[in-house]
């Protein structure tokens, strides 16, 4: 999620977490500990696209981070609150310190916990394992559930009961996060539905948040031939209006995936790939597209993408170049406002499925 959203989160949960009689800054302390397992985008400084996946919600993402970061750095603010409030003879040191860790160690851990409810993937077990995990319920950027945690802050500050405030808070924002879930489980199920009412044999389906909201959902479904993208809104659910293309199947593929660059990106996407390929002025181009960030719902153009030219030499002999970023933007400046036009309306517009015509597969 958005920095803001994580300071914010940091900040209501430190407050909910620690003990009523527990004072100090403690909004502002969970506030900077809520967005501290960010400063994973510095461990590769000046590093390629490669170097960023692999580092960002990596370790300071981690469960075994919170729960040992945490509770050092809430002893750490414990510490130096207890040394500037030595006038107050009333003050209960131990519960101080066990406050301040609870506190803190409860604002590390919301990051991730936050994090893995977006389609990203979060490396939950580092250092243990580089698993990856999401769960599809919200976009990284979402101004309603932002704006809850910041009027909860505000109104606990206003208040002499500022722990109740946040422990409201918080309930009410997870009560959101758990209706983006489900609305992301309805989306699965209803097009999972309709593609089978089709006559579709579905591998794979899951339903990923778009822009802003939790309404809006692209539905990414595999067969053993077809990877299939379908926009719609659980504010008024209908068919989804389908686009699909053949993911290609070949030795290129396994070529890319053999390389680090190619696995890292296969870990990366979750293995939602969408390969297709094109030819050159001596070869062939094989793109790889992760179809969790499709644009214009055409498998082959996403958010995150790479590449890698094959190229013909003398006697048949090939050779395969440098694996590559090859993300792109939408060509369609119009698709942003159209996919927030349609957040509370229905986006089916057509029960026929469009085939991509320029992937192939062998």
């Amino acid at each position: 999620m958005d920095p803001i959203s994580q300071a914010a989160l940091g900040a209501v949960a430190a407050r909910a977490a620690s003990p009523q009689t527990l004072v100090g800054p403690v909004l502002l302390v969970g506030a900077v500990a809520g967005a501290m397992p960010d400063i994973d985008v510095v461990f590769s400084p000046g590093g390629d696209f490669f170097d960023m996946v692999r580092s960002h919600r990596g370790i300071t993402h981690s469960v075994f981070f919170a729960f040992t970061a945490g509770p050092l750095l809430g002893w750490l603010v414990a510490k130096w609150w207890l040394k500037r409030s030595t006038t107050e003879p009333t003050l209960d040191r131990g519960a101080c310190i066990r406050g301040w860790m609870i506190a803190v160690t409860a604002a590390v851990l919301s990051h991730p916990l936050l994090d893995v409810l977006t389609p990203y993937g979060t490396q939950l077990l580092q250092p243990f394992s580089d698993a990856r995990f999401a769960i599809h319920a919200m976009p990284i950027i979402d101004p309603l559930y932002t704006g809850l945690l910041l009027l909860g802050i505000v109104v606990a500050v206003r208040s002499k009961v500022r722990r109740r405030i946040a422990v409201v808070t918080l309930s009410i924002t997870c009560l959101y996060l758990a209706l983006g879930w489900q609305l992301g489980v309805m989306a699965r199920d209803y097009a999972r539905d309709d593609l089978v009412a089709r006559g579709e044999t579905i591998e794979r389906i899951d339903a990923f948040p778009t822009l802003l909201q939790p309404w809006q959902r692209q539905v990414v479904a595999r067969t053993s031939t077809q990877d299939f993208i379908g926009q719609m809104t659980m504010w008024s659910p209908c068919p989804p209006n389908w686009t699909s293309g053949a993911s290609y199947v070949g030795p290129e593929v396994d070529a890319l995936l053999a390389t680090d660059e190619g696995h890292t990106f296969a870990w990366f996407a979750m293995d939602w790939v969408h390969y297709s390929k094109a030819s050159t002025s001596n070869g062939e181009r094989l793109l790889a597209s992760d179809l969790r960030y499709s644009l214009e719902g055409d498998p082959a153009i996403s958010v995150f993408a790479v590449s890698a030219d094959f190229e013909n030499g003398s006697g048949g002999t090939r050779s395969m170049g440098a694996v590559t970023p090859a993300g792109g933007r939408t060509t369609d400046p119009s698709r942003i406002t159209q996919a927030l036009s349609h957040v509370f309306t229905p986006v089916c517009r057509s029960p026929e499925i469009v085939r991509s015509p320029q992937v192939v597969k062998r």
